[in-house]
Formats: structure tokens, sequence, C-alpha cells
């Protein structure tokens, strides 16, 4: 994960994390977790730049009402990393358009929005705001506002822990409980640079 280059070659992915997320959740089996190791961080004023925030899924799902529990238990959401790389492509990143062996890797997967983890047993929601497109079962207008508010819920500051990077720096994660999103205050000359280990995925059930 990097905004550095080689000439015209960028080092690494220059554009991860710009929506909230969870790695690979556009796979049919999402990774079960996640390390990031920083390298490089940029700093400004003595002041590390480059913050990434995650927040829990199993306190957002906690927080909802219990009436909206119960609606949403048994609905199914579809994910395309091919979306994600349309709303880059919409901010004017061009870099983002995927190959076709890219697209054929990485065809829409559907996924429970409500999952018990494995470990804790707690309920988690399964939403985010890079890769889910849309939630099945229910008429589109009403399932796309779901969706969204879903998604808003799920990132309100009361689930939300703050990261500020040191070089050396490495984080681990739990996919299945959280997802993230990495904050672009800085530009090169400025460089950033962390290293990520995905952990095999299981199906979200």
């Amino acid at each position: 994960m990097s905004n550095i280059k080689d000439g015209d070659r960028h080092v690494g992915i220059y554009n991860a994390g710009r929506f909230w997320h969870t790695d690979l959740s556009y796979m049919q089996a999402p990774s079960r977790g996640s390390f990031l190791y920083a390298l490089e961080i940029p700093v400004a004023n003595g002041r590390a730049l480059g913050d990434t925030l995650f927040a829990s899924t199993a306190a957002a799902y906690d927080a909802l009402p219990g009436s909206t529990q119960q609606r949403i238990v048994n609905l199914r959401a579809t994910f395309s990393l091919a979306h994600q790389r349309a709303k880059l492509l919409a901010q004017g990143d061009t870099g983002s358009v995927l190959t076709e062996e890219q697209l054929a890797k990485t065809p829409v997967a559907t996924h429970r929005i409500v999952h018990k983890h494995p470990v804790t047993a707690r309920m988690c929601l399964f939403v985010n705001q890079g890769h889910a497109i849309e939630i099945l079962d229910l008429p589109s207008d009403e399932g796309t506002q779901l969706l969204r508010e879903l998604c808003e819920h799920s990132t309100q500051p009361e689930f939300v822990y703050r990261h500020r990077w040191a070089a050396g720096d490495l984080l681990m994660w739990d996919n299945l409980a959280t997802q993230h999103l990495a904050i672009f205050d800085y530009a090169l000359p400025q460089r950033r640079y962390l290293m990520r280990t995905t952990l095999e995925g299981v199906p979200i059930d």
C-alpha cells in the first residue's frame, strides 16, 4: 500500500481504502483477517498523516433497534470489486479500471448482511460503502435506502477507532467484525509505504 512511484509506475496499491470497506468482501470467501506493517509514514509539522479508521460491526449491530435486527437477519447483499473501482473512476481515478482477467477473477459475490462471529458468537453487520452493491429480496428502492442507512449507521463515531501510524507499527484486525477507511490527507513528496498480508478467506454465513 503506497503512494510512491518508480517512474510512471505505482509501487503497490495507491488508491486502497478510499471508501469504508472490509478486505476482500467482494470475494466468495472474504479474508478472515489482515495485517498491515508501516515502513514509511508521511509527517507534516511533527504530526503523522494517513491515519486509518476502524469501525466495529459488532457494536454497530448491537446498537440497532430490535425491529431492525429482525428485519435484516436473513437478508443478503451483492458485493463487487468492479463496483468499488467504478466509484474511483467517477472521482477521476483513471488507473482504477480493471482488466478482463481481473474481472474474470472477481465475479459478483453474495453474502448475508448479518452473521454470527465464529469465535465470539457476536452478531455482526456485513455491509460496506466500497463493495456492497445492493440488498437482495427487497424492492430496489427499499434495498438501496436500507443499504445506505446501514452503511451510515455502521461508521458512526461511537463505533470507530482511529489509528495514527508510526513507522514500525504492525496492525492486525478481524475482517469479520470490522470495516476500515484510509485517510488521504497527504501527497508526494510525503511518502506512505505499508505492507499488507491477508488471511485465507471464509464464507460469510
